[in-house]
C-alpha cells in the first residue's frame, strides 16, 4: 500500500509539472513577436530623421534625392511585410507545434496517471484479493484443525469404546467359560450326588432294616425305664409337695410385703402432691392485683413441678420478678429466670431456668454452688451477707448484665470460663453483688454428683454456663432464695411489695 501511495503522489506531480511548462511557453513568444513587428517600422524612421536638412538647391536634390528612397520605401515595406508575415507564419507554426507538444504532452501525463491510477487500483485489488486469499485460507485451515481434532477425538473415543467393547467381551467370554466350568462342575457334582445317593439308598435300606431290629428290642427296653420312672416320680411328687408348701407361704409373704411397701409409697406422693398444692393454694390466697394472677397463674404451672424446700420459694420469686418487671420493663429484655433454691443442700440438684412468658421449665434441675462464707451444717447454707471479704452468697433479685472472659482458681489450678456480672437490685441485701465480683460462671468443681464451694457466686457446671450464661444475658433475671434468712425474707424490696 505504501508503493501505491509514492507511486499516486509521484505521477500527480508529474501532471502538475507539465501544466507549469505549458504556461510558460505560452507566455514566452509574446515579447518576440513584438519586438519583429516593430523593428521593421522603426527602421525607415530612423534613416529619414537623421538625414540633415540643406538650403537652396539642395532642396532639389534632397527631393531627388528623396523620390527613389520613396520608391524604394514601397519596396522594403513589401519585404519587411514579407519577412513579417513569414516571421509570423514561423512563430505560429513554432506556436501550433509547441501546443501540439504541449497537448501531447498533457495527453502523455494524463495518459500515465490515468495508468498509474489503475495500476494503483489493480494493485489495491490484488492485495484486497490476496487478503481475503490468506483470510480464507486461514479459516479453512481453523476447519481443517478443529476437524482434525475432532477426527482425532472421535478416534479416541471410537479406540476407547473398542477397547472397552473387547473388554466387554474378553469379560463375557471369561464368565461363559466360568458358568460353562461351573455347569461341567455341577454336572459331575450331581453324578457323585447321584452316585452318592443310591449308594445311600442303600445303606439306608440296610440300616433300617437293622434298625428296626433294635427298634423293638429299644422299645422293650424303654418301656421298662418308663414304668421304673414313672413310680419315682410318683414317689417325688409327694416329697416335693412336702417341700414347696414353706416356700409358698415365705413367696406370700414377700407379695404382701412388697403391696405394703406400694401402698406407703403411693400415700407418701400423695401425700407430697397434697403438701404441694396446699402449700400453691396458701400462697395464691395471699396475692391480689394484676401481678398477684400472674403469681397465682405461675404457681399453679410450675409449683407442682419444681422441688423446693419451703412453700415460699417460688412465691417470692415470681413476686419479685413481676413485681420488677412491671417498675422497669425498659430492664428486663428477656423472659428468663434464673432461680436457686439455697434451702436444698450442695448434693441436691437446686436450680431452674423458667421462661416467664410461656410458664415452663426451660434448664433444670442442676447443680449449683455456694458462697465458702456461707456454710452450715450438711452441705446446707445458712449464713448470707452484701459485705465485701465475706465470700457469702447474697439473696435476692439480680439483674443479669453483660459477659465477659471468666478465671479463677481451683484445686490450685488456673482455669477459664464465660462468666455474666450481676447488678443487685434488692437493696442493701445484694447491692454491693458487683463490686463483689458476684457474678454466674462455670467451675470444674460443679459436676453432676454435687458442688463445691465458690467465693459467693451461684457457679454452675461449664458445660452449663455455656448454655444458661448466653441466654440470660443483658436483660434476663436471677433470683437466689433461702429459708434460713429471715431477716431478708421479711424486708426484699421487691419479694414482698404486693403482698396480701
Amino acid at each position: 500500500m505504501r508503493s501505491l501511495k509514492l507511486f499516486a503522489s509521484i505521477a500527480t506531480g508529474a501532471v502538475i509539472g507539465a501544466g507549469l511548462c505549458v504556461a510558460r511557453a505560452e507566455a514566452a513568444p509574446a515579447p518576440t513577436l513584438i519586438a519583429a513587428s516593430v523593428a521593421p517600422a522603426a527602421a525607415p524612421l530612423a534613416h529619414t530623421d537623421t538625414t540633415p536638412h540643406r538650403r537652396g538647391g539642395s532642396r532639389a536634390s534632397s527631393s531627388s534625392e528623396r523620390s527613389p528612397s520613396r520608391e524604394r520605401s514601397p519596396s522594403r515595406e513589401r519585404s519587411s511585410s514579407g519577412e513579417r508575415s513569414s516571421s509570423h507564419e514561423r512563430s505560429s507554426s513554432r506556436e501550433r507545434s509547441s501546443s501540439r507538444e504541449r497537448s501531447s504532452s498533457g495527453e502523455r501525463s494524463t495518459t500515465r496517471s490515468k495508468s498509474a491510477s489503475r495500476e494503483g487500483s489493480s494493485t489495491r485489488e490484488r492485495a484486497s484479493s490476496r487478503e481475503r486469499t490468506a483470510s480464507r485460507e486461514g479459516s479453512s485451515s481453523r476447519e481443517r484443525s478443529s476437524s482434525g481434532e475432532r477426527s482425532t477425538t472421535r478416534s479416541k473415543s471410537a479406540s476407547r469404546e473398542g477397547s472397552s467393547t473387547r473388554e466387554r467381551a474378553s469379560s463375557r467370554e471369561r464368565t461363559a467359560s466360568r458358568e460353562g466350568s461351573s455347569s461341567r462342575e455341577r454336572s459331575s457334582s450331581g453324578e457323585r450326588s447321584s452316585t452318592r445317593g443310591k449308594s445311600a439308598s442303600r445303606e439306608g435300606s440296610s440300616t433300617r432294616e437293622r434298625a428296626s431290629g433294635e427298634s423293638s428290642s429299644a422299645r422293650s427296653r424303654s418301656a421298662s425305664r418308663e414304668r421304673a420312672t414313672t413310680r419315682e416320680r410318683t414317689s417325688g411328687r409327694s416329697s416335693t409337695q412336702e417341700r414347696a408348701a414353706p416356700r409358698a407361704s415365705l413367696a406370700s409373704r414377700a407379695s404382701a410385703s412388697l403391696r405394703m411397701r406400694d401402698d406407703e409409697e403411693h400415700e407418701s406422693t400423695a401425700a407430697a402432691v397434697l403438701r404441694t398444692s396446699r402449700a400453691v393454694l396458701s400462697a395464691t390466697r395471699m396475692e391480689g392485683g394484676a401481678q398477684g394472677l400472674r403469681v397465682q397463674r405461675a404457681l399453679l404451672r410450675l409449683g407442682s413441678r419444681v422441688e423446693t424446700s419451703d412453700r415460699d420459694a417460688l412465691r417470692m420469686a415470681f413476686r419479685a420478678y413481676f413485681n420488677y418487671k412491671a417498675a422497669h420493663p425498659e430492664h428486663v429484655r428477656k423472659p428468663y429466670l434464673y432461680f436457686v433454691d439455697y434451702g436444698l443442700d450442695s448434693e441436691t440438684p437446686r436450680g431452674y431456668v423458667f421462661d416467664m412468658s410461656e410458664l415452663r421449665i426451660v434448664e433444670g434441675p442442676f447443680q449449683v454452688a455456694h458462697g465458702r462464707g456461707s456454710a452450715g451444717r450438711g452441705g446446707v447454707p445458712t449464713r448470707f451477707s452484701n459485705r465485701h471479704g465475706s465470700s457469702a452468697t447474697s439473696l435476692g433479685l439480680f439483674l443479669a448484665q453483660e459477659t465477659y472472659s471468666f478465671s479463677g482458681h481451683a484445686n490450685g489450678r488456673l482455669y477459664n470460663s464465660i462468666g455474666l456480672r450481676l447488678r443487685g437490685v434488692s437493696g442493701r441485701f445484694n447491692a454491693d453483688a458487683r463490686d463483689r465480683g458476684v457474678v454466674v460462671h462455670g467451675a470444674p468443681y460443679v459436676t453432676a454428683d454435687g458442688a463445691g464451694r465458690s467465693q459467693g457466686c451461684p457457679a454452675v457446671s461449664p458445660s452449663r454456663a455455656r448454655t444458661l450464661i448466653p441466654r440470660i444475658r443483658e436483660g434476663g433475671m436471677v433470683f437466689l432464695y433461702s429459708p434460713h434468712d429471715r431477716k431478708w425474707k421479711m424486708e426484699d424490696p421487691w419479694a414482698n411489695r404486693g403482698r396480701g
